[in-house]
């Protein structure tokens, strides 16, 4: 069974998962995934990351993966965003404890950036949290040391490259010789 056999959410979810443009956010259960994707590229490591939590405070806002895109009625959802299950036999999906957000195309929302729709909402919907640079790269090691890396959060053997060099990496690691 191929693509062809996928409803529009799974498609979308998978299409996300491989850098693909769509209306979903990805969002992870699992804050040190987060935190992997905030400090894994080393061409970012003079800037700090950022992780987001996004919290939705009512059980309204969930929605399952057994709807289509087609057939997705939010009228009836107070909250901004939509909130869905990853859907399954997408591996990235379940590596990276997946979910995803939708906003809904009212008020201009399709152009504005969800951490804008959502700073209106009380109790705030998002919170920032700012990892400082100069951190990266000890917690790439920590994170790749309790087994968070790119094979592990992505798959396949075009990923074991990268998480060997993230493991074995020695940035900032002061090493000196005997002393005489």
């Amino acid at each position: 069974m191929g693509l062809s056999s996928w409803n529009d959410m799974r498609v979308l979810a998978y299409a996300r998962h491989h850098g693909a443009p769509t209306r979903l956010l990805d969002w992870s259960r699992n804050v040190f995934a987060a935190l992997w994707f905030a400090v894994q590229d080393k061409t970012y490591d003079s800037d700090d990351g950022i992780v987001f939590r996004l919290w939705l405070h009512s059980p309204s806002t969930v929605v399952t993966l057994l709807v289509d895109v087609k057939s997705l009625d939010l009228s009836n959802i107070e909250t901004p965003v939509v909130l869905f299950a990853a859907p399954a036999g997408v591996d990235r999906t379940a590596r990276q404890q997946s979910v995803f957000s939708l906003a809904k195309f009212e008020h201009q929302n399709a152009m504005r950036p969800l951490e804008e729709i959502c700073a209106a909402e009380k109790p705030p919907l998002i919170t920032k949290f700012s990892v400082p640079a100069k951190l990266k790269p000890e917690l790439r090691r920590l994170l790749s040391d309790v087994g968070l890396d790119a094979f592990t959060l992505y798959g396949g053997p075009d990923f074991l490259g990268e998480s060997l060099e993230a493991h074995l990496d020695l940035t900032g690691i002061e090493i000196s010789g005997p002393s005489t």
